[in-house]
């Protein structure tokens, strides 16, 4: 029981175009990895039962049972069959029954991710949430229209991590360019300090590919090894890494004070009509994005390697009940 003027962890909703790439798959175990009460509210940007049932999966693997909501929108984009979400979900142990237990059947098993944010920020104390987004700004750009919720996400976010942009004059990001309208919302709008984590930083820093079948190893059925091996099926030769863009999002979340972080000045990010972001600096400005320096590159792969391959909380792997 939380003792008066306790200060508890900080809560993180979490949003995320899951089964588009695997680093969001790291980065949704990561952040269960953080502990139970941590990840308090995850949303889809699709339309997709499957997305769904692999975050609740991903729950229940890592010893949360039911008590994470999960959010989908029903007029959100389609998802095509995923192997990475398909693969994990149908693996069977000897009797035929799913290692990957969930209780997702239909969108009456889910919410509206407005609403799953919005309420989940209400457990937090003033200032102590954080919101982390890698996805399109779709559903974090709708909570702010939602009753009241303005003035929740204003006195309960502390942070808003969005693993989206570039900054270093390179193409548009896929997850900007996606509902252009909605970032330039966010960017706009959100009340609270914005980092930016840019492709360019994901790029900088790779997550090792040896690490999903090495590292893992000792949790059997971890669904980000099922979901890695199906997303890479016949591709040859295997890529040494993949972007860590959603993954570094997820580890400055857990731990925003690390030496190993750099940080731009602080300025505002715009929005073009192709969707490239852009950068102004300014000493009143309200957001920053990722610097990832050389130096540190092999400090922050060990950072999100340590944190990604922390054991459930059960200390074992496999479906939780």
């Amino acid at each position: 029981m939380q003792a008066r003027g306790e200060t508890l962890a900080p809560g993180i909703i979490f949003d995320s175009d899951i089964g588009r790439d695997i680093d969001t798959v790291a980065a949704l175990s990561m952040l269960h990895a953080l502990g139970r009460g941590r990840l308090i509210g995850v949303g889809v940007h699709y339309s997709s039962l499957d997305a769904a049932a692999f975050c609740d999966a991903v729950a229940r693997f890592y010893g949360i049972g039911g008590g994470l909501p999960i959010g989908v929108p029903e007029d959100g984009p389609k998802l095509p069959d995923v192997p990475m979400l398909k693969a994990p979900l149908a693996m069977k142990n000897e009797e035929g029954q799913p290692l990957l237990r969930h209780v997702i059947r239909s969108i009456t098993d889910t919410a509206d991710p407005t609403v799953v944010f919005r309420n989940a920020l209400l457990s937090q104390q003033d200032k102590q949430g954080f919101a982390v987004l890698a996805a399109p700004a779709t559903n974090f750009a709708r909570t702010l229209q939602l009753y009241r919720a303005r003035e929740v996400v204003t006195s309960k976010v502390r942070l808003l991590i969005m693993a989206a942009g570039s900054f270093s004059g390179s193409a548009a990001d896929p997850r900007i360019r996606a509902d252009i309208a909605s970032a330039r919302k966010l960017l706009t709008e959100w009340p609270s300090p914005v980092v930016a984590v840019g492709i360019e930083a994901g790029e900088a820093v790779p997550f090792p590919a040896r690490s999903i079948e090495t590292d893992f190893a000792s949790m059997p059925n971890h669904p980000l090894i099922a979901a890695y091996r199906a997303s890479r099926a016949g591709q040859s030769p295997e890529p040494a890494g993949f972007s860590s863009q959603a993954v570094l999002a997820a580890l400055y979340a857990a731990n925003p004070g690390a030496p190993y972080f750099t940080m731009s000045a602080p300025g505002t990010i715009d929005v073009s009509d192709d969707g490239r972001t852009r950068f102004k600096e300014s000493s009143n400005g309200n957001h920053r994005y990722l610097i990832v320096d050389p130096a540190h590159k092999e400090s922050i792969t060990k950072a999100f390697i340590a944190l990604a391959t922390t054991r459930p909380a059960t200390g074992r792997g496999g479906p939780q009940k």
